[in-house]
């Protein structure tokens, strides 16, 4: 139990209890709890009031103290993977956005805003429905491929539980892989491909027709790279002061093309030889000779950057970066917990939505919508204690035909008689008729 004078004593479950329902109600950050009635909320979670936002992120803070997120996290996964059986495993990549001032992160490219900035990757794996297993973040800026061989797939390996169906048909047939593994273009490639099968015989899904008769068989015979990324400090990274160079070195090829623009137009505006025209041949003359200087400036300038950046290694490892730019990593332990909520939270979404969509005829294109709908509907809260009950009263949707869904799908909840956490009450859900 935690307390304060002002708002009393909030218990660790009850505050996971009501960060899911803040997730269920799309409120992205501590700071949007302010704009929400602190009463409404806190009665869901049998208390007065919901915590102010400093106490939440007090709570979170007591929570990742632990350093137990990571144990948590993995055995949820192991759970997941062990009940759903996957043989498909959806693995895609996601920039996490950084506006901080507390760590110094290399920048990525955001393309939903179509520009680099700070940040890093967080790698998530997937089912083939899109309910999230685990992810994985990346420790400085690692590509996928070094991700999938260096974390993911060991971290699979380790998860993934062969079925006794699954081990006769590899005894049967030696093509049969372990499991398969789908992502996107930024890991392509058919050596990588090769040793993912000889080492750990994992199969891969590519959107390339006929890989082997456009690729050399020399390609599929590379020996393994050496992908061990080992201490963080070791990781190789573009050096900052070559791409600073690098980037001086286009402005002045910019300037040195707009330069030799402006003497080609001089060129061919050059007046007639004849002595009429001995002002404006002056003053051309002169126009000449100032672009030509400047051309000889620029160029010169442009020698010295190629020769000043031929004495930079592209790489350095990140230990070799300057103090005060080197990179390092947030502490991700209350990331790691929210995204672990969130991960249950989409879960139990999801899940909720398949219950719904055999009684909605438009399942496929509103069945989110109506899911969000229904979160945040009005509801009345009785607690029964004589029939050991909470009952919980929905309120009537915007049509009916969300109503009668709601209904078969609340009669189907109610006979699996849920205790509502940390009570003993058992979860009785109705809708009043219209």
């Amino acid at each position: 139990n935690h307390y304060t004078e002002r708002e009393g004593y909030y218990d660790f479950d009850s505050f996971i209890i009501l960060y899911a329902f803040l997730v269920l109600l799309r409120i992205k950050s501590m700071e949007q709890t302010k704009m929400i009635n602190p009463g409404e909320l806190g009665k869901l979670i049998g208390y007065d009031r919901i915590p102010e936002t400093k106490k939440l992120r007090g709570l979170i803070k007591e929570l990742t103290q632990q350093k137990k997120s990571s144990d948590w996290g993995a055995s949820l996964s192991g759970d997941r993977i062990k009940e759903d059986k996957p043989e498909l495993y959806y693995i895609d990549g996601h920039v996490q956005v950084y506006h901080g001032y507390l760590a110094n992160l290399g920048k990525k490219h955001v393309s939903r805003q179509r520009l680099c900035l700070p940040g890093m990757m967080e790698f998530w794996v997937n089912s083939v429905s899109g309910n999230p297993f685990f992810f994985i973040t990346a420790r400085v800026n690692e590509k996928m491929m070094e991700m999938l061989e260096e974390e993911i797939i060991p971290q699979l390996i380790k998860l993934h539980k062969i079925s006794a169906r699954q081990a006769a048909l590899m005894a049967k047939n030696t093509n049969y892989p372990r499991f398969t593994p789908v992502f996107d273009r930024e890991a392509y490639s058919p050596a990588f491909f090769k040793r993912l099968w000889d080492t750990y015989r994992i199969a891969i899904l590519t959107y390339r027709k006929n890989v082997k008769e456009q690729w050399a068989e020399s390609v599929f015979e590379e020996t393994a790279v050496d992908t061990s990324m080992g201490n963080s400090t070791t990781v190789e990274v573009v050096n900052r002061e070559y791409t600073n160079i690098t980037s001086s070195l286009r402005k002045e090829r910019e300037k040195l093309s707009r330069r030799k623009a402006g003497l080609y137009e001089l060129e061919q505006s050059n007046p007639a030889d004849t002595d009429r025209f001995d002002k404006e041949k002056k003053i051309y003359l002169n126009k000449e000779l100032k672009l030509n200087e400047e051309i000889t400036q620029i160029q010169s300038k442009i020698d010295e950057l190629i020769a000043q950046r031929k004495k930079i290694p592209y790489k350095i490892t990140i230990a070799q970066m300057p103090e005060e730019v080197r990179y390092n990593k947030l502490n991700q332990e209350s990331k790691h917990l929210q995204n672990i909520i969130k991960m249950i939270c989409l879960r139990a979404e999801t899940t909720f939505a398949n219950l719904l969509a055999p009684h909605y005829k438009r399942s496929e294109d509103e069945i989110r919508a109506l899911v969000k709908a229904i979160t945040n509907q009005t509801v009345d809260l009785f607690p029964d204690y004589q029939n050991s009950q909470l009952c919980v009263t929905l309120y009537p949707l915007a049509n009916q035909r969300s109503n009668e869904a709601v209904k078969n799908v609340i009669d189907f909840i109610n006979l699996t008689k849920t205790v509502y956490s940390g009570t003993s009450l058992i979860l009785n859900f109705k809708i009043t008729t219209v």
